[in-house]
């Protein structure tokens, strides 16, 4: 929710505890070079069964260090230690690991559990829009402050805001639930909604403490809470006197004192400060009353905050007529009731609004802000329409919540990364892809619906008897279920108008849908928020769905969907090793878009013969490009041919951490090394197979239908995903937190850094490689969504590992590979342009074998994947 300005109060007027924990150096050591490979029983089955339905139950308090970590905070307190131009993933999960290991390594520590959040809701679109509306700002402002740079060797841009594009989240909380199948102590685990209160709920039921930077913790009543930027972690690991980490240790009654309120009226003082609960200024006669009162009482003189002091004092006023009012009695109130009877009074004295709707709403939502700080389940947040087993692929990390959103509460957040803000959004590559998403994900969700009905009247039942003795007044204005909506009464009505004349011209965007119930049930509008030049702005798109026709239960047909959104259902894509598939589908679709807006150029042959790229057009039915002209530079995003093969270059670096590595290539038959030990093995394997077909030939009858069936059977394995999952596997790149032991890093490194020079070298260039590459980063979040809607890495392992694209994305290797485009358009050796460029641009890490055959072998892998983009063969 986050308490305004109370963050600045807090360490200005505040002295925290100075403690530290030490770091157990053997363990320490062990973390780092752990060579245990992880094992089920503390796999995804041990450690998402349940435990995140669980939350609200009591638990048994253990002894040792518990910590509970907000994920989301420790997410960007990283990021903000990390270079964001050009950004390489892997320093920031490098730091991760390093600052993980370390507090792994605590001594007598017991448990560390790292919360994430879950959906949004309705009360945070306003906060949500707003924080959109600045990423814009703020990667306009960086992107010209790297333009306009004058340092010509500087390789490091300082950012006002972190903006990260999805699959950074998702690729850093996946590596997390890697991990945590080595590690006992850890625990990951997604909230439904926002996570404070379940952090909280965590650290009253392990007695740890919180570890965070939002605010609202400085008013959970939790054992301690200690804001990340406090932390110094250990900078040194080879001074042995230096393994310990400090921090600082708050806990909330220090704020209590300071303000001289009792403690249990900490949560009606951040309610009326203000949250994405409260905004005082729609409530026009609240807000006026709180701006007026008077401060009269001398123990709040020192607060050097004007608006906190005229709360304080109201709830100093409050505290004492509840007082008074028992001065009399033989039994005074006790503290669990005294938050309850001053928020009567503040209800009494209150100003009421000039209609019934907004006084009842203002009145609510002062009521759910407390219930959050008290740890109290809100209304609004139940999901009973989204099935259980969504709910599960989300709490198990198979399917992320911007995903749920859609589901939830009907909106989609074209979240703004770094870009050419100049031109169009990046997100508009992928309209069609994201409507077809929302389709299916819908149709997902409905599969179930039925079954869900009978134990969904239940918990309502439930619901209404304890709503019947609740003292809230009853609005159910964001508290509607966001799919299945209900007709307003005319008294309703009449008040949504009056507001609306009130509040004329206070809101310039749309926040909620109408409350109007669409035409039948399986007619949706999901709102998107997305760049339109220099804002953020709403649109609906209209989709429909089928409720009789689910999402199919065979893997291969949901694969063939995958295949097909793609415009990519192809026997030379199905053929490719399953890790090579993703990469195929993104650069092929993004190939495809730019052919169909006539902004792909390619090569002047100057021969009659057509090129590979002109027969792929020519099959698409669409005109060839060879020129630059009538193209507006300023708005649209080219693609010329080398820029495209650059594109896929840049991948197949990537793909030298994990799955091409040079240990995986060493190991494979395309190491000549290899060979005489593989044609062996391939010769006995041909022996057998003889012996085999002489047995058979007894009986030619059997024979024959056996054949028969062997061909059919050969031609659907050779084209099935599970057969491509078992031909290729390799168990060691399953698990990110293992590759980054075994790999440690990409096999390739440059010879030369990217500077800011490089810009100077050709400035358009530089502009229009900035925008294709986010433009192929949106096509790979899709790619990312498809996988996890069409309940892909539910099914296989290895596709979890590889939904998150982290094995496709190096900024810089594409930003130098573009560089090369001499190279690409005329090679001295056109057979071998691809490991010339690599040769040129990288060194081999700890090189110690043939660097020409590794180089031909990820040229190999380069033409097998180009090949299959532009082949022109169908299912």
């Amino acid at each position: 929710m986050g308490v305004k300005k109370l963050n600045t109060y807090v360490n200005e007027n505040i002295k925290f505890i100075s403690k530290n924990w030490s770091i157990n150096i053997k363990e320490y050591n062990r973390l780092r070079k752990n060579t245990n490979k992880p094992n089920s029983k503390n796999g995804s089955n041990k450690k998402n069964e349940g435990k995140n339905e669980g939350l609200s139950k009591s638990s048994s308090k253990k002894e040792g260090i518990c910590l509970i970590l907000d994920g989301n905070s420790f997410f960007y307190y990283l990021g903000f230690r990390t270079n964001w131009f050009i950004f390489d993933l892997f320093s920031l999960i490098k730091l991760l690991q390093k600052y993980l290991y370390q507090l792994l390594a605590i001594n007598n520590l017991e448990k560390l559990v790292i919360i994430f959040d879950g959906m949004d809701t309705r009360m945070k679109l306003k906060t949500i829009l707003e924080r959109a509306n600045d990423r814009v700002k703020a990667i306009k402002w960086y992107y010209n402050s790297i333009l306009s740079s004058k340092d010509s060797k500087k390789r490091y841009f300082k950012t006002k805001k972190i903006c990260p594009h999805p699959l950074i989240r998702e690729t850093f909380t996946q590596y997390l639930f890697d991990a945590e199948q080595h590690f006992d102590k850890l625990e990951v685990r997604f909230s439904s909604f926002e996570a404070d209160a379940d952090i909280a709920n965590i650290a009253n039921r392990y007695n740890g403490y919180v570890i965070s930077n939002d605010s609202d913790f400085f008013i959970y009543n939790v054992p301690g809470y200690i804001c990340l930027d406090s932390i110094e972690f250990m900078k040194n690991e080879h001074d042995k006197s230096n393994y310990v980490i400090h921090y600082k240790l708050y806990k909330n009654q220090l704020l209590s004192n300071d303000l001289g309120i009792p403690k249990e009226t900490l949560p009606i003082f951040a309610t009326l400060c203000g949250n994405d609960y409260l905004s005082l200024m729609k409530y026009k006669k609240f807000s006026n009353q709180l701006s007026e009162y008077e401060c009269h009482h001398e123990a709040a003189e020192k607060i050097n905050v004007e608006h906190y002091k005229k709360i304080v004092n109201l709830i100093l006023d409050l505290w004492k007529a509840v007082e008074e009012r028992f001065k009399s009695s033989k039994t005074p109130p006790k503290k669990d009731k005294l938050q309850e009877l001053i928020i009567k009074e503040l209800f009494n004295r209150k100003e009421k609004e000039n209609n019934n709707y907004l006084e009842k709403e203002c009145q609510n939502r002062i009521m759910d802000s407390i219930n959050e700080y008290n740890l109290k389940a809100l209304h609004e947040n139940k999901a009973k329409h989204l099935n259980k087993e969504i709910m599960k692929s989300y709490y198990t990390g198979k399917i992320y919540e911007t995903l749920l959103n859609v589901l939830y509460i009907n909106h989609y957040k074209c979240t703004q990364y770094f870009e050419n803000i100049n031109k169009e959004s990046c997100w508009n590559i992928s309209n069609e892809l994201r409507k077809e998403s929302y389709q299916l994900i819908l149709q997902r969700n409905i599969k179930k619906k039925h079954e869900n009905n009978r134990e969904q009247n239940k918990e309502e039942k439930e619901e209404g008897k304890e709503e019947k003795k609740s003292d809230k007044v009853e609005v159910d204005d964001e508290h509607h279920d966001p799919i299945n909506t209900k007709d307003k009464t005319n008294e309703r009505k009449a008040d949504h108008e009056n507001e609306s004349k009130n509040n004329k011209g206070e809101k310039n965007m749309k926040l909620d849908q109408s409350d109007t119930p669409p035409p039948n049930e399986n007619d949706f509008i999901i709102t998107e928020y997305l760049r339109k030049e220099d804002k953020i702005l709403s649109e609906e798109v209209n989709v429909h769905v089928d409720s009789d026709k689910p999402l199919p239960y065979s893997v291969d047909k949901r694969f063939e969907i995958y295949l097909t959104s793609f415009k990519s259902n192809t026997k030379a894509i199905k053929a490719l090793p399953y890790y090579l598939i993703p990469l195929a589908l993104s650069i092929r679709y993004l190939l495809i878009k730019k052919i169909q807006l006539k902004l792909f150029i390619n090569k002047k042959d100057g021969k009659k013969k057509q090129n590979s790229y002109s027969k792929f057009i020519k099959a698409l039915g669409m005109e060839e490009r060879t020129d630059e002209e009538k193209i507006d530079w300023e708005r649209e995003t080219p693609l010329n041919y080398y820029e495209f093969e650059a594109l896929l270059a840049s991948c197949i670096s990537a793909l030298t951490f994990s799955f091409l590595h040079k240990k995986v290539y060493e190991t494979s038959n395309d190491n000549p090394r290899n060979k005489k030990k593989n044609e062996d093995q391939k010769k006995a394997m041909n022996q057998k197979e003889e012996e085999e077909e002489k047995e058979e030939e007894e009986k030619e009858k059997e024979k024959k239908k056996s054949n028969l069936k062997r061909k059919k059977s050969s031609k659907t394995l050779e084209l099935s995903i599970k057969e491509n999952l078992k031909a290729n596997h390799l168990m060691e790149s399953d698990n990110m937190h293992w590759l980054m032991i075994q790999h440690r890093s990409r096999t390739l490194f440059f010879k030369e850094r990217w500077t800011s020079n490089d810009i100077e070298k050709d400035e358009r260039h530089f502009e229009n490689a900035v925008q294709l590459f986010s433009e192929f980063i949106n096509i790979l979040i899709m790619n990312s969504n498809f996988l996890q809607i069409l309940r892909l890495t539910n099914d296989f392992r290895e596709i979890t590992a590889i939904h998150t694209m982290y094995h496709y994305v190096w900024d810089e290797s594409f930003y130098k590979m573009v560089e090369c485009y001499p190279i690409f358009k005329k090679p001295p050796n056109p057979n071998k342009k691809i490991s010339m460029i690599f040769d040129h641009l990288y060194i081999i890490h700890e090189n110690k074998g043939n660097t020409k055959n590794y180089y031909n072998y990820l040229e190999k892998v380069f033409n097998q994947t180009l090949n299959a983009i532009l082949s022109l063969d169908k299912k």
